[in-house]
């Protein structure tokens, strides 16, 4: 080798070094920009998940509100706790706001103590429709979220609405 040869060698080593190391630097960063974007798309993941869970939750509870008849025989005047499944997660039910009241129709006419033939009033049920809030929050996350439902109950003859 002659020392020509040598001192071309030693030029270039220190090029190659150079851009050696560009390409690791655009290499890191490409590598943290995919680790970033990963990282926030765990977190939306991570909060539908928790809405889904805290909007089941408050469901639950109204289905739960909902299978007690007196609740709407003799409505409660505060809010209601409900007890869910969801670990961490709590329900609470406002009072149920009775928005109609009327007699079921197709029953045979009766007669009836205090009323008069033909007169089905006290005799037929009294179908009821009902406004229910339940608001679920999760103590883990603080998300929270309110769901409103209307419901239409069956109530016994002579019924009216409690509230």
């Amino acid at each position: 080798m002659t020392t020509k040869q040598i001192s071309s060698i030693r030029s270039n080593t220190g090029a190659t070094l150079v851009i050696a190391l560009v390409m690791l630097i655009v290499l890191t960063v490409i590598v943290v920009s995919a680790i970033r974007i990963s990282s926030v798309n765990l977190r939306i993941a991570g909060n539908m998940q928790t809405i889904a869970n805290v909007t089941a939750s408050a469901q639950q509870g109204i289905d739960t509100f909902i299978a007690t008849s007196t609740n709407f025989t003799a409505a409660p005047s505060t809010n209601t706790t409900i007890p869910v499944s969801t670990s961490g997660v709590t329900v609470t039910v406002k009072p149920p706001k009775c928005i109609n009241t009327y007699t079921d129709a197709g029953y045979d006419y009766e007669f009836s103590a205090g009323g008069a033939v033909g007169d089905t009033s006290s005799s037929a049920p009294q179908s009821t429709m009902w406004d229910i809030y339940a608001t679920a929050t999760d103590s883990l996350t603080n998300a929270s979220i309110t769901v409103h439902q209307g419901v239409k109950i069956r109530l016994p003859p002579g019924s009216t609405c409690a509230n």
